[in-house]
């Protein structure tokens, strides 16, 4: 899972509109907003449709034909420019992905043979039990072997 905070750094860290500039669309300004051809269908006529003030994208052509409309943010946009899944974007776009691991929990006790509580062992005790194992039989394997 991706922290909403990464993904918010990243969308205020990119504007929108220098951002689909920089991809090779030109853009004009209309009013408040910027029009340009949407890249992702045939387009003679402006139909991208950019509004700064909200740092969104919308395609008021082809691909929203059908009464569903095609937009987003930065990240939306990328991510269908260069045809990734949103992860990639954003790391693309600059922006953390992954969160440190998560800490290990030990499981919950239970009884076994109807009077003895046990916890079963986490992996990272189990690791280290394996390695002694193993590092006491090299030993012996070595000492035996001379």
């Amino acid at each position: 899972m991706i922290p909403a905070e990464a993904i918010a750094d990243v969308k205020a860290r990119h504007d929108l509109a220098g951002f689909i500039e920089s991809c090779g669309i030109a853009l004009k300004r209309h009013g408040e907003a910027y029009l340009g051809l949407c890249p992702f269908h045939e387009d003679r006529r402006p139909s991208l449709s950019i509004s700064p003030a909200k740092q969104s994208w919308c395609c008021l052509g082809a691909c929203s034909a059908g009464g569903k409309v095609l937009g987003g943010d930065v990240v939306e946009f990328a991510r269908r420019y260069w045809g990734v899944g949103f992860r990639e974007a954003l790391q693309r776009l600059g922006g953390a992905t992954s969160m440190a691991p998560p800490v290990p929990r030990r499981a919950p006790l239970r009884v076994v043979d109807g009077r003895k509580s046990v916890r079963p062992p986490v992996a990272a005790d189990l690791l280290g039990q394996v390695a002694t194992v193993y590092h006491q039989l090299r030993r012996q394997a070595t000492v035996g072997s001379t």
